[in-house]
């Protein structure tokens, strides 16, 4: 839990809107300083008997050898918690399970062991146990399904490159075509041009006439 407190020991209200906290950051003005307080286990434990009655209640094992740490009775009661909560999951012996529960309560508070037995097991205890028959069948049906959707997958795409093949080798034949088809009508423009055009051997009449002089306008 964090809280902000002023230096005139006013503890600021958290249950502020994001306008409501832009208010009071524009009213506590330039230059004043807020103290930002964080509370590991909230700010209702004010003093060390406090503290240590909310360890025993919620922190610390409820059963616990000469050293503090969790007693047996907790470490068998945690791993028969894990394997019944993983047994359709997991397969091994019963002290891979103590020593999975081991790792749990060791590094965790009492406080967070009902969400740590719904989490599967580290790394360093998972390498040691073998999946559980119903598990490992459907891990090989889940794998086999993800297989054969890769199969269709690929079989799909060699059937669209295919079709993409052949559509190319059709374009490609009827851009033969229509060059066929522009060639034999180049032919047939210029067969037109040809027979437009005169002659170029044709003698022009108008250098053969003879030029009589007028006579009759004199």
């Amino acid at each position: 839990m964090m809280q902000l407190k002023l230096p005139s020991r006013h503890l600021v209200d958290n249950d502020k809107t994001e306008h409501q906290w832009n208010l009071w950051l524009s009213s506590i003005g330039a230059g004043k300083v807020a103290l930002l307080y964080v509370y590991e286990n909230g700010s209702t434990i004010k003093t060390f008997p406090m503290l240590a009655s909310f360890k025993r209640a919620c922190i610390d094992p409820v059963a616990t050898d000469r050293a503090g740490a969790a007693s047996d009775v907790t470490l068998q009661e945690f791993a028969d918690r894990l394997q019944q909560r993983w047994g359709s999951t997991f397969q091994g012996a019963a002290i891979l399970w103590r020593m999975w529960a081991n790792e749990m309560v060791r590094s965790l508070s009492r406080s967070t062991w009902e969400v740590a037995i719904e989490q599967p097991p580290p790394g360093v205890v998972a390498r040691l146990f073998r999946l559980a028959e119903a598990s490992l069948e459907q891990q090989i049906s889940g794998i086999s399904r993800s297989a054969n959707l890769a199969l269709y997958c690929v079989n799909a795409a060699i059937a669209a490159n295919n079709q993409l093949l052949q559509d190319w080798e059709s374009f490609g034949a009827r851009i033969t075509e229509n060059g066929k088809c522009l060639v034999a009508r180049k032919d047939v423009i210029q067969s037109f041009i040809d027979d437009v055009l005169l002659p170029r051997d044709v003698a022009d009449p108008m250098e053969r006439m003879e030029n009589i002089p007028d006579v009759d306008h004199v």
